[in-house]
């Protein structure tokens, strides 16, 4: 079983709401966030981090995506929104949950080793997640009253897959 840490190469904010500020800092994994800060009941635009630069061979066939993001809010009022991926636009079926952001910098996950995200092995081919504009994005949302920030330090991938004839391996991005 083979393991490479890849981190995003290029981030930004796209998609309806609230822009995130810096959203470049999710680049490494270092405590220095970007950030949004969303008033009443708002909703974030989708913070994106593309992966590139994967090395998954071409013979292999992809099993499950794990997407990973590093937040914290310094209060109460921001939940998690969706998780989705990302090439040229969102891709598959979003993972939405209502769960709070903790205080703490903590990474949360999202899928499996065995989830493919609403999409099939076909769509998911090497040649895709090897592609410098295949990703992950993130969306927040005040669920209260009041104004409130969220802060992203890294988001980062996991993908799962197997070669023929061969056993499973992962890859950390």
């Amino acid at each position: 079983m083979a393991s490479i840490i890849r981190y995003p190469q290029a981030a930004g904010s796209i998609g309806t709401g609230t822009a995130w500020t810096n959203p470049t800092y999710i680049l490494t994994e270092n405590g220095i966030c970007g950030t949004v800060n969303l008033t009443s009941y708002a909703y974030s635009c989708y913070l994106f981090g593309r992966q590139g630069n994967v090395t998954i061979p071409s013979n292999a066939t992809v099993n499950g995506i794990i997407v990973e993001v590093k937040r914290n809010a310094p209060s109460y009022g921001i939940r998690d929104y969706s998780v989705s991926l990302y090439y040229g636009g969102l891709a598959g079926t979003a993972k939405t949950v209502a769960s709070n952001v903790p205080y703490a910098l903590t990474w949360i996950s999202f899928g499996s080793a065995t989830d493919l995200w609403g999409l099939t092995t076909a769509q998911l081919a090497p040649s895709l997640v090897n592609d410098m504009n295949f990703g992950a994005c993130y969306k927040a949302m005040a669920y209260q009253s009041g104004t409130f920030a969220c802060n992203v330090d890294c988001i980062r991938m996991t993908v799962y897959y197997t070669l023929p004839n061969k056993g499973s391996f992962f890859q950390i991005m």
